[in-house]
């Protein structure tokens, strides 16, 4: 399992305990980081309401007890460090930025608060979008940014969507039970802004969502597609690779992102978690040489 960028749900304590003390953004106060997470389990199954938690020096967000989906920033600093830290050395106050499944609203947190670009914000599951408007709400800046409470995909209806998996719930399978029906659209038909960056966290629903934008990669707006690729599209018979070709068809090749040294590092395949697709290397890469630092809540800063 690679420590520096990571979901978990339902893991044991000594595997979390593992991933903080790995992380590399906790190399320099590891033992404040495992006190974190110990003061954090004690502190979030007493008091009962949202706590409002630290994330980078221009940002913050409400969390739950058991909300997976925002309570590893606290643990690491950046629960997906290359996605994050990419997202935030690289968008900039003219861009267009889309959160794709963006359950909680980690990255538009993020996105809202280090920039001024326009920001639009999707997610199906209704407890989950209840959650994330709280947490927009309560930001500084919220000219230009939309929320919308619908699944994203190939097609206009409604589906049914699993309903209690947390941060995997998803487009439901035939033999799945325990769901709900959520309404489904494609970026297409809601005539948008091109976006510069795309993120997109479906659970294995995302070729869907890009045979659903293709007007979208017919443009040279877009740039940077930050796409989850961990095999959870088998559950619809697509493949990996499947997503990889239609990117690679439109001119976007996978790296990942060192943030340290701020440099873009190509792969010779897609990664078995997020991978960051993008076009005119040059450009993304001055970028990030160029922009400007951000401190996280354990104190580290890229």
């Amino acid at each position: 399992m690679n420590p520096k960028s990571v979901k978990f749900s339902n893991v044991s304590v000594s595997l979390v305990l593992y991933l903080i003390f790995s992380h590399p953004l906790n190399k320099a106060n590891r033992l404040k980081a495992i006190w974190r997470f110990l003061v954090w389990q004690i502190v979030s199954r007493v008091y009962k309401h949202p706590i409002l938690l630290p994330f980078t020096n221009k940002s913050s967000y409400l969390c739950w007890n058991g909300l997976t989906g925002l309570t590893g920033n606290y643990y690491y600093g950046l629960m997906e460090m290359e996605e994050m830290s990419f997202l935030l050395h690289f968008l900039k106050d003219e861009d267009c930025f889309f959160d794709i499944g963006a359950n909680v609203g980690a990255f538009s947190i993020l996105a809202i608060q280090h920039s001024k670009a326009n920001i639009h914000i999707f997610e199906p599951h209704p407890q989950s979008f209840k959650y994330l408007s709280r947490n927009i709400f309560i930001q500084d800046r919220k000219e230009n940014v939309s929320l919308y409470n619908l699944a994203l995909g190939d097609f206009h209806g409604r589906v049914s969507f699993t309903s209690d998996l947390d941060t995997v719930n998803h487009v439901a399978t035939p033999e799945e039970k325990n769901l709900i029906s959520v309404e489904m659209t494609t970026l297409n038909s809601l005539k948008l802004p091109s976006p510069t960056i795309i993120k997109i966290d479906v659970e294995g629903f995302e070729l869907n969502v890009l045979n659903g934008a293709t007007e979208i990669f017919e443009g040279d707006t877009l740039l940077v597609v930050i796409i989850e690729l961990n095999g959870s599209g088998d559950r619809y018979g697509i493949s990996d690779k499947d997503i990889d070709t239609f990117l690679k068809n439109y001119g976007f090749y996978p790296f990942t992102y060192n943030p340290f040294v701020r440099r873009l590092i190509e792969l010779e395949n897609y990664t078995s978690h997020n991978t960051i697709y993008i076009r005119n290397k040059e450009l993304i890469s001055n970028r990030l040489v160029n922009s400007s630092s951000f401190v996280l809540s354990n104190g580290c800063e890229l």
